[in-house]
């Protein structure tokens, strides 16, 4: 795995959408994270109880989540963001690719989908998602889609 992309969405049913539209554009399942209401309650209960830093050592889905993400990126404030995201009842969707060309792909696909306070992306111009060279950054980041991990070379 050479990038994670990851996109927050307000609830499940975005979230199954956009998963279900990877899914058409050949992205195999078991390269998709998709969270749920189980990770949600489990988010909040470490929050309830002061213990976050625990996350990373669930095993299950959700904490394999965490460590991919620390390791992709070594950000703790990323982590953090999920984390408040899933503590406020929001769906995390992430695609594991071989490829930058890939990742933004699936990122492409993943912004036909409302994003967390973001708003609809049909508007959002093709160039940001140029598979050949590098984007701008911010422009992906402001997007609501996040791709951690190696860029176009």
């Amino acid at each position: 795995m050479q990038n994670k992309v990851v996109v927050i969405y307000r609830n499940d049913e975005v979230a199954r959408a956009a998963v279900n539209e990877l899914l058409e554009d050949g992205f195999p399942l078991n390269r998709i994270y998709i969270s749920s209401d189980d990770d949600i309650e489990q988010v909040r209960y470490y929050d309830r109880i002061g213990e976050n830093h625990l996350l990373p050592r669930l095993e299950n889905d959700l904490g394999h989540f965490y460590r991919s993400i620390e390791d992709m990126d070594n950000v703790p404030e990323t982590t953090g963001l999920y984390t408040r995201a899933l503590r406020d009842g929001h769906f995390i969707v992430s695609v594991d690719t071989d490829s930058y060309r890939d990742a933004m792909k699936a990122a492409k696909t993943m912004c036909r989908f409302e994003t967390l306070g973001i708003g609809s992306f049909s508007s959002r111009m093709d160039h940001l998602f140029d598979t050949e060279h590098p984007p701008h950054v911010p422009a992906i980041s402001e997007s609501g889609v996040f791709v951690l991990g190696q860029s176009a070379e």
